[in-house]
C-alpha cells in the first residue's frame, strides 16, 4: 500500500478511542482491527479471524517477543516475592528509628523510595501505612507525605533499565526502524537517560522541599498537620519480617547482572538484545531463589503462600502483555501501512525538527493525562515518533526520553493515573485532595522540562542537565520563597 493518509488511520483511530474512551488497551485494538482491513480487505475467514491469525498470532511466536514476555513474567515473580515478604516493610521500619526531625522524616521517606525502586506500585504500599503516623506526629500534611510516595514510583521506575518499565520501553523500541539493530533498544535507552528530564526534575524536588521547609500551593482543603511530638519518630509496627528479605536479593541481583554481563560492558556499553535479556532473566532467576530460601529459612512464610505469590506476580502482568501485543502489531501494521514514512515525508515535512522533542513531550503529556496511563502513551506514541525522528535526521535518543517525559509528566498530573491514586490511598488521602496539592508541583517541573526539551532539540548535549536541575533550584526558591508556608 502507498503511503498517504490511510497508512495513519489505524494510529489515529487508536488514539482518538485512547482519549475519548480512556482505555488505551481498547484503542490499539481498534486500531488493530483497521489495520488489519486495509492490509487485507476481503480476508478469507473474516476479519476477525484473520487478526488473531496473521497479526496477532505471529507476534506471539517471535522469538524476541516471547523472551520479553518471558522475562516479565519473572521480574512480576520477583517484586511480588519482595512485597509478600515484607522485607521492604522491616527495612523502611529500621530506618525510621534513626530519623530525628521532619527534614530527615521526610528524607527517609524520600531514600525508602529510592531503595524500592523494583516496584513502582509498590512504592505507595509500602511506606505510606509506616511513615502516615510519623508524619502526623511530625505535624506535617499527608498531602507532602502523597507527593513524596508519588515523586519515588514512576520517576525513579522510569529511570532503571534492568526492571519492568525498562523492558517494555525497549521492547516498543525493537519493533522500530531506528531499534531494529540488536544493540539499539537498549543504546537508545542508555541515550536517553541524561535527557529524561521530568523524571529528573521530579526526584530533585523533594529535597528541595524538605530542605527549604516551603510548601507551594497549598489548598484549603488539604489535610490539617498533628500537633508535633516528641514521639515522631517512633516505629509504628513491629512485625517478625526481617530486612535481609530485601537487601539479600537485591544484592544477588546486582551480583549476577554484574557477573554475566559486566564483561559486555553492562551497565553503560551498548549490549545485544538476546544477551541482555537472558542475562537479566537468569539473574533474576537467582534473586528470587534466594528470596525464597531466606524466607523458608527464617519461617517468615511457608513455601505453598511463597508459590502463590509467584505465580500471581507472574499473572499480574496480562494487562502489560496484551498492551504489548497490541503495540507491537500495530507498529507492524503502521509500517506495513507506511505510516512512519508518511508522517516524516509529508505531515512533518516541513515542521522544524528542532522542535520534534518539545511536540513529543507535549503529546505524551496530553495523551498520558488525559487516559492516566503512560505505559499507553509509550505504546502509541514509539513506533509512530522514533521512525519519524530517524527519517529526518531528528535526534532519536532525544525524542524517546521526551515521549517518555511527556508521558510521566501527564500520568503524574492526571487524577485518572495508578500512581496517582495509590499515592493517595498510602497517605490516607482522597485522590482528589492528593491531585490537587501536586498539581502545582507537577506543573511547574512540566514547564521547566518542556522549554529544557525545546533547548535540547536545537543543542542535545547531556549536560543540560545540570543547568536545568540548577534552574529548578531557583525557581523553586523563589516560589516557596513568595508562599505563605515558607518559614
Amino acid at each position: 500500500m502507498e503511503p498517504g493518509p490511510l497508512s495513519l488511520a489505524p494510529v489515529l483511530l487508536s488514539l482518538v478511542l485512547a482519549l475519548a474512551l480512556r482505555q488505551v488497551l481498547f484503542g490499539l485494538f481498534a486500531g488493530v482491527l483497521l489495520g488489519t482491513a486495509l492490509l487485507t480487505p476481503d480476508p478469507h475467514l473474516g476479519l476477525l479471524a484473520s487478526v488473531f491469525r496473521d497479526q496477532l498470532r505471529p507476534q506471539l511466536m517471535d522469538g524476541y517477543n516471547a523472551s520479553v514476555i518471558l522475562l516479565l513474567a519473572v521480574i512480576g515473580s520477583f517484586v511480588a516475592l519482595l512485597e509478600r515478604s515484607g522485607g521492604a516493610q522491616a527495612f523502611a521500619e529500621g530506618a525510621v528509628r534513626r530519623l530525628k526531625g521532619v527534614r530527615q522524616l521526610q528524607l527517609g521517606a524520600y531514600g525508602g523510595g529510592l531503595l524500592i525502586f523494583f516496584s513502582d506500585l509498590g512504592t505507595p504500599l509500602i511506606l505510606g501505612p509506616i511513615f502516615r503516623p510519623l508524619f502526623d506526629r511530625a505535624g506535617l500534611l499527608r498531602e507532602r507525605l502523597s507527593l513524596i510516595l508519588d515523586a519515588t514510583a514512576a520517576p525513579i521506575a522510569i529511570l532503571v533499565p534492568f526492571i519492568g518499565w525498562g523492558v517494555y520501553i525497549m521492547s516498543l523500541v525493537a519493533q522500530t526502524p531506528p531499534g531494529a539493530s540488536p544493540e539499539a533498544p537498549y543504546a537508545l535507552l542508555l541515550g536517553a537517560l541524561p535527557f529524561q528530564f521530568y523524571a529528573w526534575l521530579a526526584l530533585a524536588l523533594i529535597p528541595l522541599l524538605a530542605f527549604t521547609g516551603g510548601q507551594f500551593g497549598r489548598s484549603a482543603g488539604a489535610s490539617k498537620p498533628a500537633k508535633a511530638t516528641d514521639a515522631a519518630t517512633e516505629p509504628v509496627s513491629h512485625h517478625p519480617w526481617q530486612a535481609s528479605l530485601l537487601w539479600a536479593p537485591l544484592a544477588v541481583l546486582g551480583i549476577a547482572l554484574f557477573a554475566m554481563l559486566g564483561p559486555e560492558g553492562f551497565p553503560f556499553a551498548p549490549l545485544p538484545g538476546a544477551d541482555f535479556r537472558a542475562g537479566l532473566a537468569a539473574a533474576y532467576a537467582l534473586a528470587t531463589a534466594t528470596l525464597v530460601v531466606l524466607a523458608l529459612g527464617l519461617r517468615v512464610l511457608p513455601f505453598a503462600t511463597l508459590m502463590e505469590s509467584a505465580i500471581t506476580g507472574a499473572t499480574r502482568i496480562t494487562p502489560v502483555v496484551a498492551t504489548l501485543l497490541m503495540a507491537w502489531t500495530l507498529a507492524d501494521l503502521g509500517e506495513a501501512l507506511g505510516a512512519p514514512r508518511y508522517v516524516a515525508e509529508t505531515v512533518l515535512a516541513d515542521f522544524p525538527v528542532a522542535l520534534l522533542p518539545a511536540a513529543a513531550f507535549l503529546l505524551g503529556a496530553l495523551i498520558s493525562f488525559a487516559t492516566g496511563s503512560s505505559w499507553g502513551t509509550f505504546a502509541l506514541l514509539i513506533p509512530l515518533l522514533l521512525p519519524a525522528a530517524a527519517t529526518l535526521g531528528g535526534p532519536v535518543a532525544l525524542t524517546l526520553a521526551a515521549i517518555l517525559s511527556g508521558g510521566l509528566f501527564g500520568d503524574h498530573a492526571s487524577p485518572l493515573s495508578e500512581t496517582t491514586i495509590l499515592a493517595a490511598s498510602g497517605a490516607e488521602l482522597s485522590t482528589f485532595a492528593h491531585f490537587r496539592h501536586q498539581w502545582p508541583y507537577a506543573t511547574v517541573n512540566g514547564a521547566l522540562a518542556l522549554g529544557a526539551f525545546g533547548v535540547a532539540g536545537a543543542m542535545p548535549e547531556a549536560w543540560l542537565l545540570l543547568p536545568l536541575l540548577l534552574l529548578q533550584g531557583g525557581v523553586w526558591i523563589t516560589l516557596l520563597r513568595r508562599s505563605k508556608s515558607y518559614p
